[in-house]
């Protein structure tokens, strides 16, 4: 279930992210997805085709 609440990511949510997946990259890691946890819910960034494999 994605919480209504928080329906999208902040941009400290969106800018956290993308330096992690590109940090991973490039030690030859693959991230699948980042999973953001409230207590009303979870934003998964896969669900919403925030990266791509």
């Amino acid at each position: 279930m994605v919480s209504t609440k928080y329906s999208h990511p902040t941009e400290q949510d969106l800018s956290y992210t993308f330096k992690l997946v590109e940090s991973a990259s490039t030690l030859s890691i693959v991230t699948l997805d980042h999973i953001v946890t409230y207590p009303e819910g979870y934003y998964s960034f896969r669900d919403h085709d925030l990266l791509i494999l």
